[in-house]
């Protein structure tokens, strides 16, 4: 397991940043709902919540607490439903095809791992909560889903059987639209 005090102080203020995500969506989604959101920009709006539910910090919805939100969803759940559309494939196509051909994979049982194999062991990472954010203390705004990484670690009940991966966030997100469009698919071809 990962776990150090900064470890645990960035996991804090992942569910922190998530939880002002989640709030600016559901303020602004009443917003529209009610009939305002003609009468304000976007400009305004972000000005008057921000000062509302955290006066003098910048609080940017687009966050790593959201992002991380979005592969707990994305990851956990549609592995956990549609499994068997995941393909027991290492091919480079098929880890291309996955987002996963730029995923840095280390298992020392599985040399080759495949793309049921690596999204298994990040689905138990992120289920035992093994991740870690690494932001460049030099990352540029525009470039922000390249540089920042996931390190995602499983050890399963044999010390040995050990899988580490390190992905961009956009190589993660693609991994999440992969996911969902196969199980949406899925889902519209038994309508």
């Amino acid at each position: 397991m990962i776990k150090d005090f900064e470890n645990e102080k960035d996991a804090i203020d992942v569910v922190t940043e998530s939880m002002f995500s989640v709030g600016f969506l559901k303020d602004i989604s009443d917003c529209i709902s009610e009939g305002n959101g003609d009468k304000l920009t976007v400009k305004n709006f972000y000005d008057q919540w921000s000062q509302q539910v955290r006066p003098g910090h910048i609080i940017i919805p687009f966050n790593l607490g959201i992002i991380t939100s979005y592969l707990y969803t994305g990851i956990l759940l549609t592995k956990e439903r549609w499994d068997s559309l995941i393909p027991d494939d290492a091919t480079p196509e098929a880890l291309a095809e996955w987002s996963l051909s730029c995923v840095v994979v280390t298992a020392p049982m599985k040399p080759a791992p495949s793309v049921k194999y690596i999204i298994r062991r990040i689905r138990n990472a992120l289920g035992h909560g093994n991740i870690k954010i690494d932001v460049p203390e030099d990352a540029v705004r525009d470039q922000l889903l390249e540089q920042v990484k996931f390190e995602l670690f499983d050890v399963s009940r044999d010390p040995a059987d050990t899988f580490l991966a390190v992905a961009s966030v956009k190589s993660l997100i693609g991994l999440v639209r992969k996911l969902q469009s196969v199980a949406h698919a899925d889902i519209r071809s038994r309508q």
